[in-house]
C-alpha cells in the first residue's frame, strides 16, 4: 500500500482500501470454495485399486 501511494499520491485512500478489501474477499471466498472441495473428497471412500496397478518404483 504504501508503494502505491509513493507511486500515484492523487489516488484516492478509500478506492485504495476498497481494493484491498475486494482482493482479500476475492482470496477469502476462493479458500472456503477450496476448503468445502478437501471436506468432501476427505468424507469420500477412494476407489478400489487392483493389486496389480501398484508401482513401488
Amino acid at each position: 500500500m504504501p508503494l502505491l501511494l509513493v507511486q500515484w499520491p492523487e489516488l484516492p485512500t478509500v478506492a485504495l482500501l476498497a481494493l484491498i478489501a475486494a482482493v482479500l474477499g476475492v482470496g477469502e471466498v476462493a479458500q472456503r470454495v477450496e476448503n468445502t472441495k478437501t471436506r468432501r473428497a476427505l468424507q469420500e471412500t477412494p476407489p478400489a485399486t487392483p493389486q496389480g496397478d501398484v508401482n513401488w518404483g
